[in-house]
């Protein structure tokens, strides 16, 4: 089929079927990841000042000529002038980390009281360009002193980028985890407020706050369907995500709940390369496969025990068509 809404044509490189876990939202994972955690941080999201629902699109022409009865894009291109959805995952990770460390909920930060204390607090984080950007943000809002550590690869534009934001970058050589080595180092050393790009432990609190303020996409979106939603893909970013959004929707929809894929693109197809090199069967690999990513750091614990329980498929696509 030829579709003529893209520059080059999508074509799927990889594809694993998992077995999701049937029924409603499990005990095991509302013991991990909790429901009221999640409404919690979509309830303090909307409450932010310049918060506004990003628009859920309907894309007609192409549900045509897939054949389909609705195509819906949730488009995060404007969230807070960051152009991603990482001020939902990352920014509220961070206020509610610097929060956590006065004590305080993240709307009493916003109070006149605190503002001393939250001057004195700087905040620290490792990764890409767009979760930089988006701790700096938050560090912004909250008056906070921030430091973001960025590997020598990403772009003096994008640097540029977080620096506007009010942060001090640090440039490192090697790779992300490299620099994030050096931001806990530092962080340890000075007791800075850390924010981890990737936690290990099941239950961090960064990773869990950064899936409870991603899960307002899912949330928000199921408002503004007109109908139910029956498949939705979503884009790993290192699981935090597509499990915010899988686990938001399981919590939601039930046993109904819609199938979800998790689309990675190819330089970056963790899973998929994992499962092709394990032996045993789809399921087994599959688990053995998001061990090992969360082992080596390229994905958080508990985006890993949720996706293995929720996700239906794992498809991996051309980087020109991501």
């Amino acid at each position: 089929m030829t579709l003529t809404f893209f520059r080059q044509q999508p074509r799927t490189l990889g594809h694993v079927r998992n077995r999701p876990a049937d029924g409603p939202y499990p005990v095991a994972l509302e013991t991990l990841f909790p429901r009221a955690l999640s409404t919690e941080a979509i309830a303090e999201i909307r409450s932010w000042p310049g918060y506004a629902p990003t628009p859920l699109r309907v894309l007609d022409q192409l549900a045509g000529v897939l054949g389909v009865g609705e195509v819906l894009y949730k488009d995060e291109s404007a969230r807070f002038g960051l152009n991603s959805f990482r001020p939902l995952s990352d920014g509220y990770a961070t206020m509610r980390l610097v929060a956590d460390r006065l004590g305080l909920s993240v709307a009493a930060t916003r109070g006149v009281y605190p503002r001393a204390q939250l001057q004195n607090q700087k905040v620290a984080a490792a990764g890409g360009a767009d979760a930089g950007r988006a701790v700096a943000w938050a560090a912004q809002q909250l008056g906070c002193q921030c430091r973001i550590y960025l590997e020598t690869p990403v772009p003096e534009a994008d640097a540029n980028a977080v620096r506007a934001l009010g942060a001090e970058v640090v440039r490192v050589d090697g790779e992300g985890v490299t620099a994030g080595a050096r931001c806990a180092r530092d962080a340890d050393e000075h007791g800075w407020v850390k924010v981890p790009n990737v936690a290990l432990a099941p239950r961090e609190p960064a990773s869990l706050y950064k899936l409870a303020g991603a899960a307002t996409v899912a949330a928000v979106a199921r408002e503004q369907a007109a109908g139910p939603i029956t498949h939705v893909f979503v884009p790993a970013s290192c699981g935090d995500m597509a499990a915010a959004v899988a686990a938001r929707l399981w919590m939601d929809m039930g046993a109904g709940r819609a199938d979800v894929t998790v689309v990675e693109p190819e330089n970056a197809a963790y899973l998929l390369r994992s499962v092709r090199r394990s032996r045993g069967s789809p399921v087994a690999a599959l688990q053995k496969a998001m061990m090992h990513e969360a082992a080596n750091g390229n994905m958080p614990a508990v985006a890993w025990e949720t996706l293995r329980r929720a996700a239906a498929h794992f498809v991996t696509i051309g980087e020109n068509t991501v």
